[in-house]
């Protein structure tokens, strides 16, 4: 984290660690994020964003796949424990996007915040498309 000396580490099997500035990792994981989808392939926790104003509000935001088969793409908020900085409260989740996975792999994802303060969501997936003849790749982006 910005300014404390800390790193989070995002598995994903869904849970996000913490590695203190000393080098040590805490023994206990900050978050197991609730429904990920961890059966391999290309699915899981993919992506930790904090909001810029973390150290008063104490929000960040995960990209993930959930549920099973293909999986839908979640994206969702989450805070800080207010009584230990080490740990997040998994009932303060607030579901911000979810949209279908066309395929369980090729999945990916990036969470940023620009300059003024809004949160950045890149997803990019393949999506085959079966015609009688050839087999189309086409990129879809959102």
């Amino acid at each position: 984290m910005r300014g404390d000396g800390r790193l989070f580490i995002v598995e994903a099997k869904g849970n996000i660690k913490i590695i203190n500035a000393n080098g040590t990792t805490n023994p206990t994981v900050f978050m197991k994020v609730p429904s990920v989808n961890s059966s391999g392939n290309e699915q899981g926790l993919l992506g930790l964003a904090f909001h810029p104003n973390y150290a008063s509000n104490k929000q960040f935001y995960v990209n993930y796949i959930r549920g099973g088969g293909n999986g839908n793409t979640q994206i969702s908020r989450f805070t800080t424990s207010s009584t230990n900085p080490d740990t997040a409260s998994v009932s303060s989740k607030f579901d911000i996007l979810t949209f279908p996975q066309p395929f369980a792999n090729h999945n990916g994802g990036d969470l940023n915040f620009g300059p003024d303060g809004f949160c950045i969501s890149v997803q990019v997936m393949e999506v085959w498309q079966m015609t009688p003849k050839k087999m189309v790749k086409r990129k879809k982006a959102f």
